[in-house]
């Protein structure tokens, strides 16, 4: 193995480090602000900005110097391999601690998790409820109409009183914080399955 290969490999392993930590850091994040957004993302992107910049030969160049690491990222980050390897290590790196979290959060929470759940739930079971308070009073308005207009013909006094005309609530119209996270946990294990023979294809 060159010098070149142990500062190639060292710049991937730096990578990765740095990828794996601040999406594990977003894994913990309840509430995302813009605040947050641009620390996550602008720190990710000064990292490799700063290895293209420092390390790159123009600047090796223009300063006629000579140090470790010149051309080693430009290199790295042209290569498909390195792409690919960096979202298998991701995946495979933060695969386990979703899993940790998931099953922490259906099985084990505690009262930190029970009370923003709670305040989840609730937020969804208020404008659940005005939304019906709404449409109860729609239909009372749009009954008495009806009932004033087609209160002479035979037949529709009984419909109107029967509530066969009243519009009945939707029954999925709840989203459910448990489906979507469990639809997702399924997701991310056939995608590290399906990945399993792609790594057995580079790496054989």
């Amino acid at each position: 193995m060159t010098q070149i290969d142990l500062q190639s490999f060292g710049f991937i392993i730096g990578t990765i480090i740095t990828v794996v930590v601040n999406l594990e850091n977003a894994l913990e994040i309840w509430y995302w602000t813009k605040f947050y957004h641009g620390a996550l993302w602008i720190t990710i992107i000064v990292y490799f900005l700063f290895h293209v910049a420092a390390y790159s030969t123009i600047v090796s160049k223009i300063f006629r110097i000579n140090y470790n690491y010149v051309g080693v990222a430009q290199a790295v980050l042209l290569s498909g391999r390195f792409w690919l390897i960096l979202v298998l290590n991701c995946t495979i790196l933060l695969l386990p601690v979703y899993c940790r979290e998931f099953y922490r959060m259906r099985f084990q929470p505690n009262e930190i998790d029970k009370a923003r759940i709670n305040q989840k739930y609730r937020h969804e079971e208020k404008a659940e409820f005005l939304t019906d308070i709404r449409q109860k009073v729609h239909l009372k308005k749009h009954l008495a109409r009806s009932s004033y207009a087609f209160a002479q013909e035979k037949g529709w006094g009984p419909l109107i009183t029967s509530g066969r005309m009243q519009i009945r609530p939707n029954p999925y119209s709840r989203t459910s914080h448990d489906l979507g996270v469990s639809i997702l946990f399924y997701l991310i294990q056939i995608i590290f399955v399906l990945f399993i023979p792609i790594i057995r294809f580079f790496f054989s």
